[in-house]
C-alpha cells in the first residue's frame, strides 16, 4: 500500500481505525496525516499527539475512553518505541482486534521512518492492509506532485519548469514546495510557473552544482573553482565524492543506454531520472568514451580510499581527482 492507494480511499471516506505510514518520505507522511485529518474530522473534532515513549496499552486505553469535547478523534504518534520494541502479547491482540473492528471514532496514526519489518506486529499490521510505505517520490511521480502542489497554489507549471525544479531541488520535496511557494508569491497574478521563474527564484543544490562541476572538465581549473566554491559553503568532502562518483556512474550507464538507440523516455527510466535531467546526462556522456568514464569511476574509488585511509586531506584529494579527471576527458 502507497500514497496514492491512501489519497483514493480517503477521498471515497474509506476510513480505517489504524494506519502505520512508514518510510524515508516524511514531509509526504506529514501531509497524509493533515489529508486524513481534513477528511475524517469535522472542526469540533481534534487531533492528539502522544509521546514516542507512550506504551501501545496507554494508546489502546485513550480510544476507548471517550472525549466530551470531540465526537471523533484521531490520535497520533511518531516513532513510538513499542513499534520495534514490542508490545505485551495481549496489547498487541487488543489492537489487532480494534483494527479487524472496522472503522469508529477514533483512528490511531502511527508514524516510523525504518520500522523493525521482522517484528510480529508490524507483519499483522501489513497483513491487516493498514501499512502504508512513503518512498522518496522519482520520475513521473515526482513530476505529477509537483504539478499538483503548483495547482493547490493557483498556478500551472510547465513541464520544463517542472523538470528544471525537480533537477535543481532533488527528490526533496519539502524544498519542492517551500520553493514552489516563494515563486507562487514572485509571480502575484500570473498563472503559469515558467523555467524563467525557476532560474530567477532557486538556487541550484548540490547535485545541480555536481552536474556543473562534471559539466566543466576538460575546461581547464573551472572544474576546480566550482569545488572550491562548493568546500567553502560548507559542503563535506565526503558528500561531494559520492555525487561525483554518482553522477559518473550515470554517465556510464547513459553510454550504454544510447548505443541500444533507446528513446529518450526508455532512457530517463532507466536512469530513474526526469527527462530534463536524462537529456543533460545524455548529452553530457557523450563528451566521454567509455574507457575514459571506467578510469574516472576508478580514480574516484582510489580518492576514496585516500581519504578513509587518511592518505591525503579530503580537500587535496579532490583537487587531485579533478586534475586526474580532466586529463581523461
Amino acid at each position: 500500500m502507497d500514497y496514492q492507494q491512501l489519497e483514493t480511499e480517503l477521498k471515497a471516506k474509506r476510513f480505517k481505525p489504524f494506519y502505520l505510514f512508514y518510510g524515508e518520505n516524511d514531509f509526504l507522511m506529514e501531509e497524509a496525516v493533515a489529508l486524513l485529518a481534513s477528511a475524517f474530522l469535522t472542526e469540533n473534532d481534534r487531533l492528539e499527539i502522544l509521546p514516542e515513549d507512550t506504551s501501545l496499552g496507554a494508546v489502546m486505553e485513550k480510544v476507548y475512553t471517550g472525549d466530551i469535547f470531540a465526537a471523533r478523534k484521531i490520535i497520533k504518534l511518531k516513532e513510538p518505541l513499542f513499534l520495534d520494541k514490542g508490545a505485551k502479547e495481549e496489547e498487541e491482540a487488543a489492537l489487532l482486534q480494534y483494527i479487524e473492528s472496522g472503522p469508529g471514532d477514533t483512528i490511531i496514526v502511527v508514524l516510523a521512518a525504518r520500522p523493525d519489518k521482522r517484528r510480529k506486529l508490524f507483519r499483522r499490521i501489513t497483513a491487516a492492509r493498514a501499512a502504508y510505505l512513503f518512498a522518496p517520490l522519482k520520475g513521473r511521480l515526482l513530476l505529477n506532485w509537483v504539478v499538483t502542489r503548483a495547482a493547490s497554489l493557483g498556478k500551472r507549471i510547465s513541464r520544463e519548469a517542472a523538470e528544471m525544479l525537480a533537477a535543481y531541488a532533488g527528490d526533496n520535496i519539502g524544498r519542492l514546495a517551500r520553493e514552489l511557494e516563494k515563486i507562487a508569491l514572485y509571480l502575484g497574478e500570473e498563472e503559469t510557473i515558467e523555467a524563467t521563474a525557476i532560474e530567477t527564484m532557486v538556487s541550484p543544490g548540490l547535485s545541480a552544482d555536481i552536474f556543473a562541476l562534471v559539466d566543466s572538465l576538460g575546461e581547464g581549473d573551472r572544474s576546480i573553482k566550482i569545488l572550491k566554491e562548493m568546500l567553502f559553503r560548507g559542503e563535506p568532502p565526503v558528500k561531494i565524492l559520492f555525487m561525483i562518483s554518482r553522477q559518473l556512474q550515470l554517465l556510464y550507464r547513459a553510454r550504454f543506454l544510447l548505443e541500444e538507440r533507446l528513446p529518450a523516455k526508455e532512457v530517463a527510466s532507466r536512469l530513474s531520472l526526469a527527462p530534463f535531467a536524462a537529456s543533460k546526462v545524455a548529452a553530457q556522456s557523450r563528451k566521454w568514451t567509455e574507457p575514459a568514464l571506467a578510469g574516472a569511476i576508478k580514480l574516484t574509488r582510489d580518492t576514496d580510499r585516500a581519504i578513509k585511509t587518511g592518505a591525503k586531506p579530503p580537500a587535496l584529494a579532490l583537487e587531485m581527482l579533478l586534475l586526474g579527471l580532466n586529463n581523461l576527458i
